[in-house]
């Protein structure tokens, strides 16, 4: 089975960790956790990832995570962006090239389902696109 890597970034440290060990214990999935934009530009212009996973209010002194997928889109193109967020409607993609490239949203809620998380993050690695809003 093909090892799809995730570039995760999620501002709270609990939400964080309960979602990278969720993820984690997918055979399929190798995710690195990062807390903010500007450590997400630097793992994205260092390593190789085929989806990121953000959230969409990354702090004050943070890019949004839209403004983020466009700018690891500028490093990456092909690369897959998932927003997993309660703002996931505000995630619309702009182009339709976004749309048509793995641009994929997830609402958050209480019930977490690492199957599904998984599925989305790899359909959209493979530039299959998910809309999921509350």
């Amino acid at each position: 089975m093909k090892i799809t890597r995730v570039l995760y970034v999620e501002d709270d440290p609990t939400l964080s960790a309960i979602v990278s060990n969720l993820l984690n214990s997918r055979e399929e999935l190798d995710v690195v956790t990062v807390y903010s934009s500007g450590e997400a530009l630097d793992k994205a212009s260092n390593q190789v990832f085929q989806v990121a996973l953000l959230d969409i209010s990354l702090g004050a002194e943070s890019l949004s995570g839209i403004e983020l997928a466009h700018q690891i889109r500028k490093i990456h193109p092909q690369m897959g962006i998932v927003f997993f967020s309660q703002y996931s409607e505000s995630a619309n993609p702009k182009t339709k090239d976004d749309y048509f490239m793995g641009w994929s949203t997830i609402a958050k809620s209480g019930n977490l389902d690492g199957e599904h998380i998984s599925k989305v993050l790899v359909d959209s690695a493979k530039g299959i696109s998910h809309r999921e809003e509350k």
